[in-house]
């Protein structure tokens, strides 16, 4: 079976090189591809100058996000033959090749999506729950949100197996089923940027297929040095407030009700930063 790595890029050429160079030596990777997003910079140019026949540069031409940058290659790797593929963000650092190489023999039939233990600055992510339209509401409370986290995590003592069933994974690194990515209809471009998490998980769920966590393994995530890169604070806050209204509306079916609790604590959250000087236009 063919495997490929896939590496959204967008406007970090510096730190997309800094990932082909960790993987560009592991042979079982049939295929690297880098996707760049449309980048506003140079990053393009300069990395095209890297290709070669295993190292394959494509650019979408326009940024219609995370998930759409995503689709893009995987429709470009599926016509190479490749039916499974890691996909990362470019700030993922990778110890050693076996971690790869477990989360490929991790693959059957019945499996979607895989991934390793999510090492991050503060703390570690292994697999969450899909949030509910409550959960939604209290993990939106300023300040208070962390005292509801539980809700929508495991158990610590979930997790004394070495390959988990979860409800969903970190979108910042995985394992993916181009065949099975293709069968939901591939993530769903109406959101620029998160949730994509979410809403692939309630796709899979539908075919059921796994979601699974191998808690023996680990890669590094050098967290939102891309997005804090390209994004100022008050727009990714309302850029990750309409993703989750978006998906708690039409994947969720959250009611008026909810949406519009929704609607005001961005109003009042942004109002309060902007008032204490934590956001800055």
């Amino acid at each position: 079976m063919k495997i490929g790595f896939m590496i959204v890029n967008y406007n970090d050429v510096s730190t997309t090189k800094l990932l082909l160079k960790n993987i560009e030596t592991y042979k079982f990777i049939d295929v690297i591809l880098v996707v760049d997003n449309n980048s506003t910079d140079d990053s393009f140019n300069i990395l095209k100058e890297l290709e070669t026949d295993r190292i394959k540069i494509v650019n979408t031409m326009s940024n219609k996000g995370y998930g759409s940058a995503i689709n893009f290659g995987a429709r470009y790797l599926k016509k190479l033959g490749i039916r499974w593929s890691f996909i990362s963000n470019a700030d993922i650092v990778i110890e050693d090749e076996k971690v790869l190489m477990q989360l490929i023999d991790d693959i059957n039939d019945n499996r979607a999506w895989i991934a390793p233990v999510i090492k991050e600055h503060n703390g570690i992510s292994r697999g969450f729950k899909v949030e509910s339209p409550l959960d939604s509401i209290l993990l939106s409370i300023p300040y208070f949100y962390r005292k509801f986290l539980p809700r929508i995590n495991y158990d610590e003592s979930y997790y004394n197996k070495d390959i988990l069933p979860v409800e969903s994974l970190s979108g910042c690194f995985f394992l993916l089923s181009l065949d099975v990515l293709e069968e939901v209809g591939y993530f769903d471009e109406n959101i620029f940027l998160y949730y994509e998490e979410n809403i692939l998980s309630r796709k899979i769920e539908k075919t059921n297929r796994q979601i699974v966590l191998d808690t023996r393994i680990s890669v590094f995530h050098n967290h939102s040095v891309t997005i804090d890169k390209n994004l100022n604070r008050i727009k990714k806050y309302r850029t990750l407030k309409r993703s989750q209204r978006y998906f708690q509306k039409k994947y969720n079916h959250a009611n008026y009700f909810i949406l519009g609790i929704h609607w005001i604590i961005e109003k009042l959250t942004i109002a309060s930063m902007r008032t204490i000087g934590l956001f800055r236009p």
